[in-house]
């Protein structure tokens, strides 16, 4: 820390200060100068030089547009400063800034300054960085000695920070106290301790900015800077509050300005049409709430009503300072339309555009858009009209109506007519013609929620067209409506439709964009724009589209005269009521489309044709006639590569074929500039019919992207197979040294998902323009992998294993004549094939030039060129090519683009490009023929697949196929080979491998033709290591008998017998199961495949008896089942008596039963024993039989008689019932 004097500064109080209506504590000593290593004011804006007024002479670059703001500079997306190395020897350090953040600066971290090195990956390391970002109401400073994973921050507590206003952001490094601390308006916020880290320590000084970060994926800030101060030492608190103290009455004043800007004050006297967002610091009191709320909220009187005039105090503050002011504002009564604004469009020149409705809501165009003559704007898909804030700021229903003639392009992409609303997350309202439907949606967050009403016809492309959408919030719930030239399309009403009054933010107005910076920007014509906060009624709708007539007839006259003396292709402007009639039959279609005559020879048709235009008022206008050409055309196929939204603008091919599958990758193109953002993957099974993958699997856009270091430009890929992953390369544009870059990502399939590395691979070593354009290229005679790539310059290096990096140093390729970019290389029986592509690809001469080789490193011998326009039939700028031999084959393609056809000549500016397949032939001599264009398909062909199936073991038979799609080919031949060796004999379809094969693998060359006469020799992939004969199968049956008496033997036999009759030993298990339930189980040895297992006493029932033999070495398991009943043993009983005689009540008997089974097992249970008298039973009783027997006493019977003895054996679940002879006795008397 510096030990020189001190200063007091917050501690002082001034008496009083008036400055403007401002006034605050006094002044305090001015801010430190020492130890400032450089000082910006932005008081000099004249040049994007940024000079140091520390007199130090540090003087930084604006990198972008130089645009001043209220007190400073406007940094934001396509606009920052780099600062000299200015704390690279620093140990201590201290940064303050004035910060204005936009309300986007705080969706994502955006930064606002960075000093020290380059940021990179975890496993990159890193040199260290010091910085400040602003997030989610949120400041922030950092340190690091790598990368962001050593990042020590100190972080002001949310709400400590507000989007737009004035704000002083210090951050101080404290090498003595080991602190870093961040001030916000000069008090303390945040403070981390235990930073050792200082800025003489990182390890590279090159990344110094005010607005961006040192990682390119991160987010610029956008916003406004002003008074930025550099010291290489830690300011004292004291010295932070001075800075903070100074800037102050600039900041309120700031805010002053604002507030009199957003109420048009003059002299006192303002007036408001809209309602105006209140800055933090700004607050007033109103004499009319109703009309101008203490929010800022703006009610105008209703039509009729006299114009509101609303005295306003306001007050102002900011850092302790404090203003006031009144103002008497004038609200004036709405328009009897409710017109809010009205933009004819009607200039001529400027970026200045009027509104009409006489509400003040003037717009500006921002890019460089083409007026239309006073009919209107054109715009090129980069520019915009961007809109007032708060144009519909509390309205429930709302109007938005506008005429265009949309360019086709608009109608391919998701191209936005208009929008209104916020950010992709605040809530929108737009109208589109992007899918080829006009549509009109809202939503209230995001595009999720959006909800939509959308034309079901198609909408007319270079055709004049009012399209309006309606709001109508009257009731609930709301409704919205799509008409097309008056006519209503569709509608929606559900509860999700939201209206204006509802989206959280209105400050994303404009005509030609998307509420989301990536959507593609409108191209096409636009004139009478009108909003209104009401929803019109159709009958009023039809009005507006009335009143627009004169300007869509004056636009149309203006698009037909446009065509006299030029050179037609597909159609005439168009308006609906148009009639156009020609002089040469056929040629042009009443609604003006073109058919061009087919011929031979290329040649015009000079045509003659005139309009004759009802306007929307019913008045007839015939147009003057106009003069053009319409040249001849061949049969035509069309590009190759077709989108189901039919578009087709993709260059720069990259064609190859992985498994039976074609794959190209390519550029997608059709944004001027070369902006695309996306890449996809197109598929086909025979070079005809190609299918693009339905979502992109990279989009270079950012951190909204999945590639981190690039920011659109994704042109020129090449894809290369190894070791079953898949290596994309492909060129970008990296925002952190501004230039093209290559990168690459690695997937699993063809189709990815890829995921990129998250920093380039080759960031401009070289030399070159940009390092644009890699071809990927294993060399077969080694198995080494090269990139090659270059611009200006050709280059090739060697790829390390990781396919990551260079392995060696990149090297020029020397002969290649006027080559400019695009390599591509071919190997061919001993001969590298090197294609390249000359000229611009904005030139019609754009071609492409070959060289030979026999060995990557050359020399490489000028071949001329093979492939170059044909003006014949139309085919111009043929370039950037790659080339495709079949696998098996001799058959070659080479795959190109040029321009599209479908794009009149005078706009082919190279941004509109589509592929194209011609078959290349290869001569005598082994070298690639010069290419004639053609507007033809090539023949399908497909991949022939050798396939090999079976088991690969000896004895068992392989078998070989040529497969494709649709079993198209053929095969006419086959040769085996075992490790690489042809075996003599085997040209079937099927080998089967012998002995000695084992252990080695098996592969079969399959010769196939199709029905066009390809013919096709490929080998199959080798089989699996042979494997050893299998073990001899085995037989097991159980033998047992079906049916047993229950206590009779009962045995099962067990044989088991092998297929080749070997011997068979070793155990076998029996399982008795009844009712699934395990009874038994038995282990025995097997003597000569056989043994006998007595199965004991089994109950009644139904058993399956299963006899498993487990196998051996040599003998595979077998497993035999069978199943036996037990029944129930038949049973007799016989009963005796021990006398035949007995006295009367006093004598007495014994009855002797006894029960036997006819398996001999023991009797068990009851028996019933009667004795009966005359047919009635006088005694009957139970015994339970042991070991077959009972004894029962009869006696003491009273009656005289004879007497029966009848006994019944009852049985068991076992053994049957049965019954015993009656025997009888005599009872006398006594």
């Amino acid at each position: 820390m510096r030990t020189g004097p001190t200063r007091l500064t917050g501690t002082a109080v001034l008496a009083a200060l008036t400055v403007a209506g401002l006034a605050g504590p006094a002044a305090a000593d001015p801010p430190p100068t020492d130890a400032l290593a450089a000082h910006y004011d932005f008081a000099d804006l004249s040049s994007p030089t940024v000079h140091d007024v520390s007199g130090q002479g540090r003087d930084a670059t604006v990198v972008g547009t130089v645009a001043a703001g209220e007190r400073g500079l406007l940094l934001g997306p396509a606009a920052y400063v780099t600062l000299p190395p200015l704390l690279a020897e620093a140990s201590s350090a201290s940064v303050s800034v004035e910060v204005r953040a936009d309300a986007a600066a705080f969706q994502t971290a955006n930064f606002v300054w960075t000093f020290g090195g380059p940021g990179v990956s975890a496993s990159g390391g890193g040199t260290g960085y010091f910085f400040a970002a602003v997030h989610s109401k949120q400041a922030r400073t950092e340190i690091t000695p790598t990368n962001w994973q050593g990042e020590q921050e100190a972080r002001a507590a949310a709400g400590t920070f507000a989007a737009d206003t004035w704000t002083n952001l210090t951050s101080v490094l404290d090498a003595d106290a080991d602190t870093l601390t961040l001030y916000v308006d000069g008090v303390q916020a945040a403070q981390a301790t235990g930073v050792t880290v200082t800025p003489s320590q990182f390890g590279s000084q090159a990344v110094n900015y005010l607005g961006r970060s040192a990682y390119s994926a991160d987010a610029n800030f956008t916003g406004e800077v002003a008074d930025l101060r550099v010291y290489t030492d830690a300011l004292t608190p004291a010295e932070v509050d001075a800075i903070a103290d100074e800037q102050a009455t600039d900041a309120l004043a700031a805010l002053r300005t604002r507030v009199e800007s957003a109420l048009a004050v003059t002299d006192g006297e303002g007036r408001a049409l809209r309602s105006v967002r209140l800055p933090a610091g700004v607050t007033w009191t109103s004499s009319d709430p109703a009309v101008i709320g203490t929010t800022g909220t703006v009610v105008r009187p209703a039509a009729g009503l006299p114009d509101a005039r609303v005295t306003l105090q306001v007050s102002y503050a900011t850092r302790g300072l404090t203003g006031s002011a009144t103002y008497v504002v004038t609200v004036p009564a709405q328009r009897e339309d409710r017109l809010v604004a009205h933009y004819p469009l009607d200039e001529t020149a400027g970026t200045a555009v009027a509104d009409a409705s006489g509400n003040g809501a003037g717009a500006t165009v921002v890019g460089n858009a083409v007026w239309n003559g006073g009919y209107g704007l054109r715009l090129d898909g980069s520019t915009y009209v961007d809109l007032p804030d708060n144009l519909l700021a509390g309205a429930r229903s709302a109007t938005f109506s506008i005429e265009t003639s949309a360019d086709p392009v608009s109608l391919a992409r998701n191209n936005f007519l208009w929008t209104l609303g916020g950010t992709g997350t605040e809530g929108y309202w737009f109208a589109s013609t992007g899918n080829g439907h006009a549509r009109t949606e809202i939503t209230a967050t995001t595009y999720t929620a959006e909800q939509t009403a959308q034309d079901p016809a198609p909408f007319p492309a270079d055709t004049w067209t009012n399209v309006t959408a309606t709001i109508d919030g009257s009731t609930s719930p709301a409704t919205i409506a799509l008409y097309v030239d008056g006519e209503q399309v569709a509608t929606t009403t559900n509860a999700a439709v939201v209206t204006p009054a509802e989206l959280a933010t209105q400050t994303l107005n404009a005509i030609g964009r998307s509420a989301y910076s990536a959507d593609s920007r409108y191209v096409g014509t636009v004139a009478q724009a009108r909003v209104y906060a009401t929803a019109l009624s159709a009958e009023q709708v039809r009005d507006v589209v009335l009143e627009d007539a004169a300007t869509v007839a004056g636009a149309f006259a203006l698009d037909v005269a446009a065509v006299d003396g030029t050179r037609v292709t597909d159609a005439l402007p168009g308006a609906p009521g148009v009639t156009w009639t020609a002089d040469v039959a056929g040629v042009v279609a009443p609604d003006g489309t073109i058919t061009r005559p087919q011929a031979d020879q290329d040649a015009l048709v000079r045509v003659v044709a005139t309009a004759t235009y009802t306007d929307r008022t019913g008045t007839m206008r015939t147009l003057p006639p106009v003069t053009f050409d319409v040249p001849t055309t061949p049969p035509n196929d069309g590009p190759a590569l077709v989108d189901a939204d039919g578009g087709h603008f993709y260059a720069d091919p990259n064609v190859t074929v992985f498994g039976d599958t074609y794959y190209v990758y390519a550029t997608t193109d059709g944004t001027p500039g070369w902006g695309g953002n996306t890449f996809y993957a197109w598929s086909s099974k025979d070079l005809v019919t190609w299918t693009r993958a339905e979502e992109p699997f990279l989009t270079l856009d950012g951190a909204n992207g999945n590639v981190p270091w690039a920011t659109g430009n994704a042109w020129a890929p090449t894809i290369i197979e190894r070791d079953g992953r898949y290596w994309f390369y492909f060129s970008g544009h990296n925002p952190a040294d501004n230039a093209k870059n290559i990168g690459v990502a690695v997937a699993d399939s063809p189709q990815g998902p890829f995921t990129a590395l998250p920093d380039s691979m080759l960031k401009g070593s070289t030399g070159n323009g940009q390092e644009i354009d890699p071809a990927a290229f294993r060399d077969p005679q080694t198995g080494t992998h090269y990139l090659l790539w270059g611009n200006g310059t050709p280059y090739y290096a060697e790829l390390d294993d990781s396919m990551t990096s260079l392995r060696t140093a990149p090297k020029v390729i020397s002969g290649l004549t006027n080559f400019r970019e695009g390599l591509f290389l071919n190997y061919r029986q001993g001969t590298y094939h090197l294609t390249y592509s000359i000229d611009d690809t904005g030139s019609e001469n754009y071609r492409v030039g070959y060289a030979t080789a026999t060995s990557m490193n050359g020399p490489w011998t000028y071949r001329g060129e093979i492939l170059t326009k044909a003006p014949s039939i139309d085919v111009y700028a043929t370039g950037h090519s790659s080339i495709l031999n079949v696998p098996g084959t001799d058959d070659w393609y080479i795959v190109y683009h040029r321009f599209a056809q479908s794009v009149p000549a005078a706009q082919r500016t190279g941004y509109y490009r589509e592929t194209k397949i011609d078959r290349l032939t290869v001569g005598a001599d082994g070298l690639f023929q010069t290419v004639v264009p053609t507007l033809r398909d090539v023949a399908p062909e497909t991949v022939m697949t050798p396939t090999l199936t079976g088991t690969a073991r000896v004895g068992q038979p392989l078998t070989a196929a040529a497969t494709g799609v649709a079993d198209e080919w053929t095969a006419t031949g086959y040769r085996w080979f075992v490790d690489g060796t042809a075996v003599a004999g085997q040209t079937g379809a099927t080998f089967v491998p012998r002995a000695a094969d084992a252990g080695l693998t098996v592969t079969a060359e399959v010769t196939a033709t199709d029905a066009a006469g390809h013919v096709a020799v490929r080998t199959t992939a080798p089989s699996a290591a042979v494997l050893a004969p299998l073990p001899v199968a085995t037989t097991t049956t159980a033998t047992v008998a079906r049916s047993v008496r229950y206590g009779a033997p009962h045995t099962v036999k067990v044989a088991v017998t092998a297929r080749d009759g070997a011997t068979v030993g070793g155990t076998a298990t029996v399982t008795v199961r009844r009712s699934g339930t395990v009874v038994l189980v038995r282990t025995v040895t097997l003597t000569r495949g056989a043994a006998s297992v007595p199965l004991g006493r089994l109950g009644v029932g139904v058993y399956s008896v299963q006899v498993r033999y487990g196998g051996s070495v040599t003998l595979l398991a077998s497993t035999g089942i069978a199943t036996t009943t037990v029944v129930a043993t038949p049973s007799s009983v016989t009963t005796t008596l021990s006398r035949s005689t007995i006295g009367q009540r006093t004598g007495v008997l014994t009855a002797n039963v006894v029960a036997r089974t006819a398996t001999g097992v023991p009797a068990t249970g009851k028996a019933t024993v009667q004795v009966v008298r005359a047919g009635k039973v006088v005694r009957s009783t139970t015994v339970t039989l042991s070991g077959g027997k009972a004894a029962v006493r009869i006696g003491k019977l009273t009656a005289t008689g004879t007497y029966t003895v009848k006994v019944t054996y009852r049985g068991t679940t076992n053994i049957a019932r049965s019954v015993a002879k009656a025997v009888t006795f005599r009872v006398v008397a006594r």
